[in-house]
């Protein structure tokens, strides 16, 4: 019996400067690490002072099957909506904007992942690398 492939995607935002994290909690649903590295923004307790970048990750909710359309859209249907805020925060703050896929293989199953039009526009129109990950879980006999 195989377990399923689970796929989520991720927008990050990395700027040199110190981030207010206030101005994408209001209009976004943060990813909060439970690890932190130097300089990362979602460690609420360390000092911004010291910070030496800035990194927000907005994630979407992660597949329960080897399906990641529907929840791609989803993800991309909640952000087409913020676009010209996130386009607002990207000059105001000098970032650069990354968009992941992130692909856990559990299964001999093949995912399934789709990027639309209208998906591919929108990453153009922020200027986001798009990057795809793909971790193979799979036991090896």
């Amino acid at each position: 019996m195989s377990s399923c492939t689970n796929i989520y995607c991720s927008l990050n935002f990395v700027s040199n400067e110190v981030v207010d994290l206030k101005e994408f909690r209001k209009d976004f649903q943060l990813y909060e690490r439970l690890t932190w590295v130097k300089g990362d923004l979602q460690f609420p307790e360390y000092e911004t002072s010291t910070r030496l970048e800035s990194r927000i990750t907005i994630r979407s909710e992660i597949s329960e099957n080897n399906d990641g359309e529907s929840i791609i859209n989803a993800f991309f249907e909640d952000l087409l909506q913020k676009k010209e805020r996130l386009l607002q925060l990207k000059e105001i703050y000098s970032g650069e904007i990354f968009f992941e896929i992130i692909i856990n293989l559990e299964s001999d199953d093949s995912p399934i992942v789709r990027l639309q039009s209208p998906h591919l526009a929108f990453l153009t129109e922020l200027d986001a690398t798009l990057d795809s990950y793909v971790y193979d879980y799979k036991e090896r006999a």
